[in-house]
C-alpha cells in the first residue's frame, strides 16, 4: 500500500508540473507569433514611409526647377548672340535642313523618302490573342503577346523587326538655331506615308513584301502585292511609316550652346509640334508631375491600408 501510494503521489506531482509548464509555454509561443507579426508590420509600414517622404522630396524639387525655369526663361534672339550662351530659350519657327533630305531605311532596302528630317518606323507581328470571351483569336500587335497555353503560344520577336526612329547626319534648325540629335528624335512625326511596292519579288531577312496603301507585310509565305484575299499567318510583321516633313511648325525650349539648343542642365528638354505659349509648357509640366505624385500616394495609401488589414487579421 505504501509503494503504491508513493507512485501516485509522484505521478500526480508530475502531472500537475506538466501541466503547471505547457500552459505558459503555449501563452509565450502566441505572444512572440503576435510580435513578430507587429514587427513586421511596423518594419513594413516604415519602408513604405521612407519610399513615399522620397517621392514627395523629389516632386517638391522638381516643382521648385520648373518654376524657377519659368522665371529664367527668354525668348530667344533673332541671330546668333554669345551673350545668350547658357541661357534657357524658348522658340518658335519652321523646321528647315541645311541639305536636300532623302531618308531610307536600312531594314527595308527598296523604301525611300525626300523632304523630310525624321522617318519613324512602327512595327506589329501578328500573335495569339486571349480576348474578353477567353477565345484565343489572331491580333497585330506592337508588343509581345505571352501565352502560356503551348497550343497558342506565339513566335520570339525577331531582333531587327523593331520600332525605329530614323535621321541622316543633315543639320536641323529652327533658325536661325541648330537642334541636338536628342531633340530632332523628339520632333513629333505627322501623318502616316503612303506604301508603295513595286517589285512584287522584294524579300526582307527571308521574309516575302506585300503592301497595301498603309501597310508593308512581311509573310513567311509567298505573297503578291494584293492583300485582300491574302490570310497572313501568326509571326508574320506589318511596317508603317511615319515622317516630319520640312516647314513644319514647331515650338522648343532648351539651352542655348554655341548655337545649339541643347537640354537644360542635362534635365529640361522641350519639342512639340505647333505653337505652344511658355505658360502652357510649364502647366503641361507641373500637371504631369502631379498626376505622377498623386498616384504614389494613392498607392502608398493602398499598401498601407492592406498591410493594417492583414496585420489584424494574424493577431
Amino acid at each position: 500500500m505504501y509503494i503504491i501510494n508513493t507512485v501516485s503521489e509522484e505521478s500526480y506531482y508530475s502531472a500537475e508540473q506538466n501541466s503547471t509548464t505547457t500552459g505558459p509555454q503555449t501563452d509565450i509561443s502566441e505572444i512572440t507569433g503576435t510580435k513578430l507579426v507587429l514587427l513586421a508590420f511596423c518594419g513594413f509600414s516604415l519602408i513604405i514611409t521612407f519610399i513615399w517622404i522620397y517621392y514627395e522630396i523629389k516632386y517638391k524639387l522638381q516643382k521648385r526647377f520648373y518654376n524657377s525655369c519659368l522665371n529664367e526663361v527668354i525668348d530667344a534672339p533673332p541671330n546668333l548672340n554669345p551673350l545668350y550662351e547658357g541661357k534657357l530659350v524658348f522658340l518658335v519657327g519652321k523646321i528647315h535642313s541645311s541639305s536636300p533630305n532623302y531618308l531610307s531605311d536600312p531594314l527595308m532596302p527598296f523604301f525611300d523618302i525626300t523632304n523630310s528630317v525624321l522617318l519613324k518606323r512602327h512595327v506589329e507581328m501578328l500573335q495569339w490573342y486571349k480576348n474578353n470571351e477567353n477565345i484565343y483569336e489572331k491580333k497585330w500587335c506592337a508588343k509581345p503577346i505571352i501565352n502560356y497555353n503551348k497550343q497558342y503560344a506565339n513566335p520570339l520577336w525577331c531582333e531587327k523587326f523593331k520600332d525605329d526612329i530614323l535621321i541622316d547626319n543633315s543639320d536641323v534648325n529652327v533658325l536661325p538655331f541648330k537642334l541636338c540629335r536628342e531633340a530632332v528624335k523628339m520632333l513629333p512625326v505627322s501623318g502616316s506615308i503612303k506604301s508603295v511596292l513595286i517589285n512584287s519579288n522584294e524579300q526582307v531577312e527571308g521574309y516575302k513584301v506585300s503592301a497595301d496603301p498603309s501597310y508593308y507585310y512581311l509573310s513567311q509565305k509567298d505573297t503578291y502585292n494584293n492583300t485582300e484575299n491574302l490570310e497572313f499567318e501568326i509571326g508574320d510583321y506589318r511596317i508603317r511609316y511615319y515622317a516630319l516633313e520640312v516647314g513644319t511648325n514647331v515650338t522648343v525650349l532648351g539651352e542655348y550652346k554655341n548655337g545649339v539648343i541643347e537640354k537644360y542642365k542635362n534635365k529640361l528638354l522641350f519639342v512639340d509640334a505647333g505653337f505652344l505659349s511658355i505658360n502652357t509648357i510649364f502647366e503641361r509640366y507641373i500637371s504631369e508631375a502631379r498626376c505622377k505624385q498623386d498616384q504614389i500616394r494613392a498607392a502608398g495609401i493602398v499598401w498601407l491600408v492592406v498591410g493594417v488589414i492583414l496585420a489584424a487579421s494574424t493577431i
